[in-house]
């Protein structure tokens, strides 16, 4: 007997299995040795890509926090309103604050 595929059930493959789909881009991303234009280009990217670690994540502990609660509402509520607090944050600081110390980064490459 199985039982039906419920929202939980998918946002806890996507917890488990995204990192395995994404990694190696991030990876090559971080590590590879790339060009100074492509890294400004690039960095959005692969911080976009980091989001959906934390937020499918937080989702799970959410819910199981929820159901753990007796599913009380004043629970969800509270739940749900710090969720969206931590996807604001999320976005703006990884989608949009996001930069390259360019110094940094090119002097310690250039040297080792």
């Amino acid at each position: 007997i199985t039982a039906q595929p419920s929202p939980i059930k998918y946002v806890y493959l996507s917890c488990r299995y995204y990192p395995l789909l994404t990694w190696p881009i991030i990876m090559w991303g971080f590590v590879g040795n790339h060009d100074p234009n492509f890294c400004i280009r690039m960095v959005h990217v692969l911080y976009i890509l980091l989001i959906p670690y934390q937020l499918t994540s937080q989702v799970v502990m959410i819910l199981r926090s929820w159901a753990f609660t007796g599913r009380r509402i004043s629970v969800a509520i509270l739940l749900g309103i710090s969720y969206v607090i931590l996807v604001g944050a999320e976005i703006w600081v990884f989608a949009t604050g996001v930069g390259i110390c360019m110094s940094i980064h090119f002097n310690l490459r250039v040297q080792t």
